[in-house]
């Protein structure tokens, strides 16, 4: 008889303990799912502080100065290989009568596979031999939706 009046007792701390794990899991997955989201989505800084680095470029520069951006977007598209957001197009055009040749590159990543970094590295490589530090380039960005660059255009 005496152990029948322990059931209640061992059945409630079942329960409390049931509610404890549950209270517990549900902690764990919101703070996990906090954290998931803080990781893929940028904050406004972020966002400034990535366009910045190229942003400074911004209008009429000379060839020494373009060949400047280029290469920091060839570092930016190494850095950020896995996020293709963050590495913009660049159309490069230099077609004017004064260049001493005609090219256009069109320099697309937007996947995270090596061969195609390996490409988009190459067409910035590309123009980055074309340019001509005695000519002045025009520079321009556009924005994707959340704001960061996702086309540079170069043109001469």
């Amino acid at each position: 008889m005496e152990g029948n009046s322990l059931a209640p007792f061992w059945l409630g701390a079942v329960l409390i303990f049931n509610l404890v794990v549950g209270i517990g899991m549900n902690i764990y997955n919101s703070a996990a799912l906090t954290i998931d989201e803080s990781l893929t989505t940028m904050t406004t800084q972020e966002i400034e502080a990535f366009n910045i680095q190229f942003e400074l470029y911004e209008g009429k520069q000379t060839g020494s100065q373009v060949s400047s951006l280029v290469a920091r977007l060839i570092a930016s598209a190494s850095t950020f290989s896995e996020e293709p957001d963050r590495v913009p197009t660049v159309d490069f055009i230099q077609d004017s009568e004064l260049a001493s040749k005609k090219i256009s590159v069109h320099a697309v990543y937007n996947s995270n596979s090596p061969s195609d970094l390996e490409v988009y590295i190459n067409n910035m490589s590309i123009i980055k031999n074309s340019i001509e530090n005695k000519h002045t380039y025009n520079i321009s960005f556009s924005y994707s939706p959340d704001g960061l660059i996702n086309l540079v255009t170069i043109d001469y």
